[in-house]
Formats: C-alpha cells, structure tokens, sequence
C-alpha cells in the first residue's frame, strides 16, 4: 500500500481496500473520467512562475491575479476589530501580519475564457495557495523552485 494521489479530488491518499479514495469515495483505480493530465500544486506568493499556461501547459507571457483575503466570519466583534487593529499597524510597520496574499498565475488566452481560476486551499501561515494545474506547468514549478529562482 503506498500514498497517491486521487485522480479526482487531487488529495494525496492512501486507497481504501476496493480502490475508492476516502476523501471523494471515487474508485481511484477505475476507468479515468477526468483529465490525467491535472495535478494539484502548493503555489507560494514568492513564486517565480514558469512561461506557461497553468491549465494547459501552453506557452504564454499572460498573468491574472489571484488574490486571497483572510476573513474574520464567526469572530466576536471586538476580536475582529482588535484583529484587522493588529494587521493594519502591522502593515504600516512592514512587519507582516497582513490578511491578503496575491499570486499571479499564467493562464493563456484561451483558457482565460472558462472558468475562473480559484484556489483549492489558502494557507496564510506560509502564504501559499493550492491549485489544480496542468503536470507540465508543476514540473516547470519545482524546476525553478530546486533551482533558486523566486519572485
């Protein structure tokens, strides 16, 4: 038995017995009714990103924002002022702290026409953000991430 990663939510799993994902319930060994050629990244706002469309591996030079805000939902009020308080004087202080993240991902011009590119998971504790990308654009990814190459 070993960890994979499930072809249809993308969660690194280890299978059930019978070949279902436990995140999804999809069978993970069966017949592929989704593109094998996606794959999940963790994207982090320092990244340099590749020259290529992160949805179908596409050369391209075209970048969309992607921005990411921390919300303060089922917080006391005086916990959420007190909050977004600290951030602000932090923010002014450059000293981190700050409630929104931007990353700016390539996607070509035709793939900018379908459907909006959201994350599948913000991590403000690193500043990072997951996505569902197409393998060659996350192997470009970590090439430049081994190398050094950042943002």
């Amino acid at each position: 038995m070993r960890i994979q990663e499930c072809p249809h939510c993308h969660v690194s799993v280890l299978l059930r017995a019978d070949g279902t994902c436990p995140s999804c319930g999809a069978n993970a060994n069966g017949p592929a009714d989704v593109p094998t050629t996606e794959t999940i990244v963790t994207v982090y706002e320092t990244d340099r990103m590749p020259d290529l469309c992160c949805r179908c591996a596409q050369p391209t030079q075209r970048r969309v924002a992607v921005r990411a805000k921390r919300q303060l939902d089922g917080e006391s009020p005086v916990l959420s002022w007190l909050l977004l308080l600290v951030n602000w004087i932090a923010a002014l202080l450059r000293m981190g702290g700050e409630s929104r993240m931007q990353v700016r991902m390539p996607l070509c011009d035709a793939c900018h026409g379908g459907p909006k590119l959201k994350p599948r998971d913000i991590r403000f504790e690193d500043f990072s953000l997951k996505f569902v990308v197409h393998r060659e654009f996350r192997a470009r990814l970590e090439q430049l991430r081994s190398r050094g190459v950042s943002g």
